[in-house]
């Protein structure tokens, strides 16, 4: 009997297992733990992206934001890919997202006008927080050098985006009583804004009450973007806000105007011949111009009027 022999036979009487073996159990009880460790990451985590509701084309080219949420750095994502689709399933942009890298969306005047839906083409993190915080590729499948795993799918949202050409709309100042209109929109030729014949629309006045809009007059534009027509008299001598509203079209999304406050003008039935107009924006003397802010949101004519 050989000397390694006889010590083989007193370690394995005496309970212990050779280094190889141990080895290879520690290993197996690791990788099970990042095994684990992803799968719990994966299912409670998530990576959203941000991206615009409606973008109003306006310009030959534009950049909206895109950025990705603050749960895709807490999930460790070193990977985020976005696809935009239409309903026809056709793909027209692509994000892509790498460690603290972001994309750039690009839209020009000529983009499709449709709605898409940013469908997930993946986001992946990695079991290991040294490589997540590291700024280099982590593609799913590509092992860490710790434990040798695979990076972990971590689930994404799917955001849509309306994409539609802008409009804007201003009321002139005219004489009392008297509300003209001038609709325009954006156009590939000339890459500007152009005259918004045939749009539907609405002269609406503020509730203090209830802090509504409700219509007083509607219109349709002419092929030169302006309509003009009477407003009612009903208000005369009382301070109230008016404004103008397009509504959305299928390619164009619709607008509104600055809010006009003022005195609504005494408008007599037969003014005399040798009088001479007041003039007024909306049927409001030298009113005070407030300009919209924010996005208006879906543009509808109210609902019954």
């Amino acid at each position: 009997m050989t000397l390694a022999t006889s010590r083989r036979k007193v370690f394995a009487r005496a309970g212990f297992l050779p280094l190889t073996v141990l080895l290879a159990a520690v290993i197996g009880s690791a990788d099970a733990s990042f095994s684990d460790a992803a799968g719990e990451q994966a299912a409670a985590a998530s990576c959203t992206l941000n991206v615009p509701a409606r973008v109003h084309i306006s310009a030959p080219f534009q950049s909206p934001a895109v950025t990705l949420g603050a749960d895709c750095a807490a999930a460790g994502v070193v990977d985020a890919r976005w696809e935009a689709k239409r309903a026809d399933g056709v793909v027209t942009n692509k994000l892509f997202f790498n460690f603290g890298y972001g994309d750039k969306w690009s839209v020009y005047d000529n983009a499709s006008l449709a709605p898409v839906t940013w469908q997930p083409a993946g986001a992946y993190s990695s079991p290991d927080p040294a490589i997540a915080g590291q700024g280099r590729a982590q593609s799913a499948g590509t092992p860490s050098p710790a434990g040798n795993q695979p990076a972990a799918s971590i689930p994404q949202n799917s955001p849509a985006t309306d994409i539609r050409m802008m409009s804007k709309v201003d009321a002139v100042a005219s004489e009392e009583c008297i509300a003209e209109i001038w609709a325009q929109r954006y156009a590939i030729a000339p890459h500007g804004l152009i005259n918004y014949g045939g749009r539907t629309g609405s002269v609406q006045q503020l509730n203090t009450s209830s802090g509504g809009w409700y219509v007083i007059a509607s219109f349709t534009t002419g092929d030169n973007g302006h309509w003009r027509g009477t407003l009612p008299n009903t208000w005369a001598g009382t301070t109230q806000s008016r404004r103008v509203v397009i509504y959305d079209g299928q390619y164009i999304f619709g607008s509104i105007s600055p809010t006009y406050t003022g005195e609504v003008n005494d408008c007599p039935a037969s003014p005399a011949a040798s009088a001479v107009p007041e003039a007024g924006t909306l049927g409001v003397g030298s009113p005070r111009v407030e300009v919209s802010k924010g996005d208006p949101g879906p543009l509808e004519p109210p609902a019954g009027r």
